[in-house]
Parts: C-alpha cells; structure tokens; sequence
C-alpha cells in the first residue's frame, strides 16, 4: 500500500512539473501584447524619421502623413496600421493590467481610440498640405485622414493623462506614474503647438515620439503586472 501512495505521487508530481514546463514554455499573453506594440511603433517610429531620406518630402517642414503619398508611400501607410494594432493591443493589455483602478476603461478606450485613429489615417491618405489654405480645400478622403489624425493623437494624448493617474493608485504600477505624467504632459505641449508652419514635420514627429515612447514604456512593463499587486483602494472607484 505505502508502495501504491508513493508511486502515485511521483505520477501526480510528474504530472504538475509537466505541466509546469508547459505553462512557462507557452507565451504569456502580457509579454505577446508588448512585443506586437513595441514592433508597431518602433516600425512607426522608424519610417516617420528615415523615409524622407528617400522620399520627396522632407523630415522638417511636411507632414508625417505626405509620405505615405510620395516615394515608396506603402511602407508609411504600412507603419500607419502597424502602429495602430500595437496600439489595439495595448489598450487590451493595459485594460486587464489595471482592472479595478480609477480610469482603468476609460484610459484603455482612449488608447484604443489612437489606435484606430492610426489604422484610419493608414487606410485614408492625405492631401498634399503645403499650407495652412490646403486644410480649407481636403478632398472627402484628405479629411477622412485629417479626422482620424486628430482623432489618433487627442486619443493618445488625453489616454495618458488619464492613466497616468491610473498608473499612480495601482501597485502594479510602482514608481511609473511620474514618467508617465511628464510624457504626457510633454504629449500635450507639443499638441498645442501643432501648426503648418516650416517646422510641422519637427513638431509632428516630436508629439508622435513622446506618444510612441510612452507607449513603448507601458508595453514593456506589461509583462511585470501578471505577476501580481493591486490598486490602492479608494472611497469612489471610476472606471
């Protein structure tokens, strides 16, 4: 009998170290959501400052978004929607990563919103925009794009605002809200500053860096937060 109760346990305990193995050989859906964000915007991020070395517009004075129409303009619309379902699936991770804290749908939404917003400007191109008069004269598709633009980085910009607040009562976050409160600060001013004068394409790469970076940083912390913690209890818990 005591043979019996030892070899059955031995199975048992072959059993649980099997499956063990198998649980850290399969991938964690928080570390599979930060690596289709981070490849998104690093794709992003990369097409936005070195395509005008190939491309008729400049990395200076013309928008991000003319490039998807000038030389090689598919791999920029490819960027365009590669940023937007990183940014889809973060707002996936960081919604189940802050669950039950302040903010936690509504900021989840909001990046999920600059995502589509992202995914839209991809699909629509822009007009050629040599000026501020150009805005006044979009064909149905140019304002399709600029609306979905303006969608993407208020969705972006007003998403880290409310989860760095987010960020700040949730212990799953230790120490992060204050990068994130200066990113998204930083976001903000550079929105607000914003025109079409000579320098639009320095502050539009600028305001998308702060975005991307603040992404990037969120991304690779999501695989931290599945090892436990929990937001910080309040009176009254919006979400």
């Amino acid at each position: 009998m005591a043979t019996d109760t030892r070899h059955g346990d031995a199975v048992r305990d072959g059993i649980v170290g099997e499956s063990r193995q198998a649980s850290l050989r399969r991938p964690r859906p928080m570390v599979l959501i930060a690596l289709l964000c981070v490849a998104g915007h690093v794709y992003f991020t990369a097409t936005a400052w070195l395509m005008p070395l190939v491309s008729e517009y400049t990395l200076l004075g013309d928008n991000i978004s003319e490039l998807a129409i000038g030389r090689f303009g598919y791999l920029q619309t490819a960027a365009f929607i590669a940023a937007g379902i990183g940014s889809l699936a973060l707002a996936v991770g960081v919604r189940r990563a802050t669950s039950g804290s302040w903010g936690s749908r509504t900021g989840a939404v909001l990046v999920g919103l600059s995502g589509v917003g992202s995914i839209l400007a991809g699909i629509f191109p822009t007009d050629p925009i040599a000026g501020a008069a150009d805005l006044q004269s979009l064909t149905a598709m140019g304002a399709i794009h600029v609306a979905a633009a303006l969608i993407g980085f208020m969705g972006g910009v007003v998403g880290m605002l409310v989860l760095s607040r987010t960020f700040k009562r949730d212990t799953r976050w230790p120490g992060f809200w204050p990068v994130s409160l200066a990113l998204a600060l930083a976001a903000l001013i550079l929105l607000l500053l914003q025109d079409q004068s000579g320098q639009i394409g320095l502050y539009q790469r600028l305001l998308s860096g702060s975005i991307v970076l603040w992404l990037t940083l969120v991304a690779l912390r999501l695989p931290a937060t599945d090892r436990g913690g929990q937001r910080i209890p309040s009176a009254s818990t919006a979400s």
